[in-house]
């Protein structure tokens, strides 16, 4: 258990030493991982106001967002590799968008790579999934 304490804390879980592939889970109050059976974070006197972060290493990884803090930013980094990201309530692509409280940073690397964003199970009509710049940068060898 992270116990942040009172105050403005960052969280960073740096798996980018990672020998092997990840298959990466991140909620509002624990990511895991086969490196990490589970880190549970909270900051009950405070806020992560400086933000969520997650790297994984230069293999194929996936990473399931499933849900974040409200207000705070989470970052996911995947590095190299033929990475995967799916953001949504189950972690695959019949849940739903509703539980991204905060905003919410992908950075995939170099290597083929996919983001999915599914609110395929949502029930309310009014709810909204804004993306507000996405950057595609192509990076000769």
């Amino acid at each position: 258990m992270v116990e942040a304490g009172s105050g403005n804390n960052k969280l960073t879980v740096d798996q980018t030493a990672s020998s092997i592939a990840l298959n990466t889970k991140v909620t509002s109050d624990v990511i895991s991982s086969e490196l990490l059976p589970g880190v549970n974070y909270v900051s009950t006197e405070g806020k992560f106001a400086g933000g969520v972060s997650v790297h994984t290493g230069e293999f194929s990884d996936s990473v399931q967002v499933i849900n974040t803090l409200p207000v705070i930013t989470t970052s996911v980094d995947t590095h190299g590799g033929n990475d995967s990201i799916v953001v949504s309530s189950t972690g695959d692509s019949n849940g739903h968008l509703s539980l991204i409280r905060g905003p919410l940073n992908l950075e995939t690397g170099n290597g083929v790579n996919s983001i999915q964003a599914s609110d395929r199970s949502s029930t309310n009509s009014s709810e909204e999934a804004l993306i507000f710049s996405i950057q595609l940068r192509w990076i000769p060898a």
